[in-house]
C-alpha cells in the first residue's frame, strides 16, 4: 500500500544525474522493461525493505522492552476479540 494518496497514472519530471538516469536505462533495458516501469518496481521494492527494517527493528526492541511487549500482546489480544 502507498502511503501516497497521488493519481498513480500521472507522471512528474525529477532531476538525476545523466550517468544515474542511463544507467537505470541500461538496467532497464536489461530487466526488459520501460524505465518508468522499472524505476517503479524499485521504488516498491525499497519501499517494502522499509516496511520489513522497521517490523525487525520494532521485534528487538520487543525483545529488549518486556514490558511493552505485553502491552503490545494485550492490545493485540483485544484487537483480535473485536472479530
Amino acid at each position: 500500500m502507498s502511503p501516497y494518496d497521488g493519481d498513480m497514472s500521472s507522471t512528474a519530471t525529477i532531476r538525476v544525474p545523466v550517468e544515474t538516469r542511463d544507467l537505470l536505462a541500461d538496467i532497464a533495458r536489461w530487466k526488459n522493461q520501460s524505465l518508468s516501469s522499472y524505476l517503479a518496481d524499485l521504488t516498491w521494492s525499497a519501499w517494502e525493505q522499509l516496511l520489513a527494517e522497521s517490523a525487525r527493528e520494532e521485534s528487538r526492541l520487543f525483545e529488549r522492552d518486556p514490558v511493552a511487549r505485553a502491552e503490545f500482546d494485550l492490545l493485540e489480544e483485544a484487537w483480535d476479540d473485536l472479530d
